[in-house]
């Protein structure tokens, strides 16, 4: 790496084959994180893995390896680097049928030298003469980018927060309630980001602080930032500012930063520029792209309709907002939920209601009365994407789902719907099976599951379906990530029903909503990520980056 002036520390690592002669690695990585207060990586063959997930074939029982390995990172406070390429960095080169593939080689850091290079990950090669792979070292650019503005909510707390919005809210802005509203809204942002810059350090502020009160109130305000953004919802008393919330910030940076990208073309891009071209490009063409006029005669799905509403209903839905049904919705929001497109959290509107209330009021109901609400819903956005922190492009929306808007809840609901009653429809028609075998069951979650039950008729019946689907809505299936989970008693069809649909052949378990889905009883083998997760959360309550009220 370039432009590296100051003293760094630096440990390769060969595990021994033995589970109890590789104690001692451990022990001594344990006693060098002591005293490390260097910029430290660590990386090498472990001869162990982290998780179930790096391995692929029958090893055998290795969980008290894995325990004493994710013992050692917890103890340690190491972070995993973010890994690229070959999924595993070990092979037995067995030719007999019994393959194993692991990831022994592993490379980690603490939160030193996270702070100091935060762009940096490996790349696991493909291996050429030896069993294990090559890692390289990659990523020390340090990439300036615009980042987006976001409210900090210990704003709230300073002094001159309401005569800051009252000095800019006074002033008369021309226009429609909504201009008016975001007018005001842009021009309040430099006014906080010049407050967010005034917090100083928080070692100096503890320095120069004049006593214990102002020394709390310090720590919350860095607090409530920390928490906001590690997407963290409560924090112990006594472990307010530590090393572990450093260490979540620094962890959560690395783990969703991207690296390198497949373009249109099929080419891995890995500078920062081109991946950013990359994302806008996609989704300008995935949101803005050239509309397409579909009609569709809603009488045609009434007889599959489950839910019909009343008139009784139909007219509550229509009726006009007023200001306590805005205010009421606005305060529903927890302060801590991420912030909407122009960056305002729901604690800078509810600790500034008094102000803006009346505004924002006005310039909701004023939607209401004058938009046509699902068009301006899709139509009236403009959108950049964020990636990496950075924000890139600015274009009109045109199509789909507009992502944090209130309504787009509601109209996902109601698109699944119909492709639910489109899909049944398709299968009542086909008649080839019997009633109780056609039923189909939807899991409204990310990703989408359906679970029926039939042969090849249901395989036959599916296409038609999800083409007239897509004709109408503009939504196609992705064959590449959609996949075809076959029971066994209907193993026979297998071969028919993937080729009928083009899908990709799953295998159970499955996770929904972090748990595994199987067919038959649950295992504690099926289990075993699930345990782990939670043993490795536990024993991180134990671990240095905790202060002891933190734990207790």
């Amino acid at each position: 790496m370039h432009d590296m002036h100051e003293p760094i520390l630096l440990t390769v690592v060969y595990g021994a084959n033995d589970v109890s002669t590789r104690r001692e690695l451990w022990q001594g990585l344990t006693e060098l994180a002591i005293s490390a207060d260097l910029p430290w990586l660590v990386g090498g063959d472990f001869n162990a893995v982290l998780d179930m997930s790096e391995v692929s074939g029958a090893s055998g029982d290795i969980r008290v390896a894995m325990n004493d390995f994710n013992d050692c990172v917890i103890q340690t406070g190491l972070i995993p680097l973010p890994m690229q390429g070959e999924r595993f960095s070990w092979h037995n080169c067995s030719t007999d049928g019994r393959s194993l593939w692991k990831r022994l080689d592993s490379i980690f850091v603490n939160v030193a030298w996270m702070e100091q290079w935060p762009n940096l990950f490996y790349t696991c090669l493909t291996p050429r003469t030896s069993d294990h792979s090559p890692l390289v070292l990659k990523g020390d650019n340090r990439d300036v980018q615009v980042s987006m503005f976001q409210f900090d909510n210990y704003l709230v707390l300073s002094l001159g927060f309401l005569a800051s919005i009252h000095n800019i809210w006074q002033h008369p802005v021309i226009g429609t309630p909504m201009y008016s509203v975001t007018r005001k809204l842009k021009a309040l942002k430099p006014v906080f980001h010049q407050q967010r810059r005034k917090k100083g350090d928080l070692a100096m502020n503890v320095k120069l602080a004049a006593g214990f009160l102002e020394v709390s109130q310090n720590c919350s305000r860095l607090t409530g930032t920390i928490l906001f953004y590690c997407n963290l919802r409560t924090a112990a008393g006594g472990d307010q500012c530590s090393k572990a919330f450093f260490r979540r910030v620094a962890t959560r940076r690395a783990n969703k930063r991207i690296f390198q990208i497949s373009d249109s073309d099929g080419l891995v891009q890995t500078d920062p520029t081109t991946i950013s071209s990359v994302f806008v490009t996609y989704f300008q063409g995935l949101l803005g792209g050239d509309r397409i006029d579909r009609t569709l005669d809603l009488h045609y799905f009434r007889p599959w309709a489950r839910h019909i509403l009343t008139e009784e209903e139909a007219c509550a839905l229509i009726r006009p907002v007023t200001v306590d049904d805005v205010k009421i919705a606005i305060f529903d929001i927890e302060e801590d939920k991420g912030p909407g497109p122009d960056g305002f959290s729901s604690g800078f509107y509810k600790a500034a209601w008094p102000i803006v209330g009346e505004e924002i009021s006005k310039a909701v109901m004023d939607f209401f009365t004058t938009g046509r609400w699902i068009e301006e819903c899709v139509t009236s956005a403009h959108f950049s994407v964020v990636v990496n922190g950075g924000v890139h492009g600015f274009f009109a929306g045109a199509l789909g789902l507009r992502q944090g808007d209130p309504m787009s809840l509601y109209l996902f609901v109601l698109v699944m719907e119909v492709l639910q009653m489109i899909l049944q429809q398709f299968i009542d028609q086909d008649g080839q099976f019997p009633l109780w075998s056609s039923s189909i069951t939807s899991i409204l979650d990310a990703p989408l599951k359906y679970i029926c039950h039939g042969g090849c008729a249901v395989g036959e019946s599916l296409p038609p379906g999800l083409d007239l689907f897509a004709s109408l809505s503009g939504l196609h299936i992705n064959p590449q990530k959609s996949q075809l989970i076959i029971s066994k008693a209907a193993s026979g069809l297998r071969d028919s029903l993937l080729e009928t649909l083009g899908f990709q052949e799953g295998h159970l378990p499955v996770r929904y909503l972090g748990l595994p889905l199987i067919s038959a009883r649950l295992s504690i083998v099926d289990c075993q990520p699930l345990l782990q997760k939670i043993d490795s959360r536990i024993k991180g309550w134990e671990g240095v980056q905790l202060s002891f009220a933190g734990r207790v």
